[in-house]
């Protein structure tokens, strides 16, 4: 559509979903999915493929049972959940906003977060960062910090970046 909101429920394969600007809200595919919008949110119940999902402005929230997922957000919160693979990479990035990374403990993956927009010299080596899982790197510099997450001996690499807003994982 060129404006406007689009629902769609279940469906049954591929799903490639675009609005020039509107919320998109999808129930469980099962397949890959590919949502795209100019400016409104953005909700998945359940993918069991790729899922790439693009907004110039707005939530995203994403349940996926694939290894990879790409979610960009120019501003708004992204809240993610899926099973990180043992190799390939996965992007989960918001230019203004919050990011809830909720992956299972057994995976085995690194986790590169980084938070920008913020003079980090005096701050808290944590700050701006929850998670369950122990750092294990943390690097400041100008006005970015990021974090390193090596789970279980690491794996897929998965890229988690806000310009302004907190990381959670």
């Amino acid at each position: 559509t060129g404006g406007g909101n689009i629902s769609v429920g279940n469906t049954g394969g591929v799903t490639k979903v675009t609005t020039g600007g509107g919320n998109v809200a999808i129930g469980k595919v099962n397949g890959a999915a590919v949502i795209t919008t100019g400016g409104g949110d953005i909700k998945v119940e359940g993918v069991s493929g790729e899922v790439k999902s693009v907004t110039g402005s707005g939530n995203v929230s994403i349940v996926s049972n694939e290894d990879q997922v790409n979610v960009v957000s120019g501003a708004g919160d992204v809240f993610v959940t899926f099973h990180p693979g043992t190799s390939g990479e996965s992007k989960i990035v918001t230019g203004y906003g919050n990011i809830k990374l909720y992956i299972p403990e057994n995976s085995k993956t690194t986790i590169v977060a980084k938070i920008k927009g913020k003079y980090w010299a005096d701050s808290k080596d944590d700050e701006g960062f929850k998670s369950d899982f122990p750092n294990t790197t943390v690097n400041k510099e100008g006005n970015s910090i990021t974090t390193v997450y090596q789970l279980n001996g690491g794996g897929s690499d998965v890229y988690v970046e806000t310009g302004s807003g907190t990381i959670e994982i």
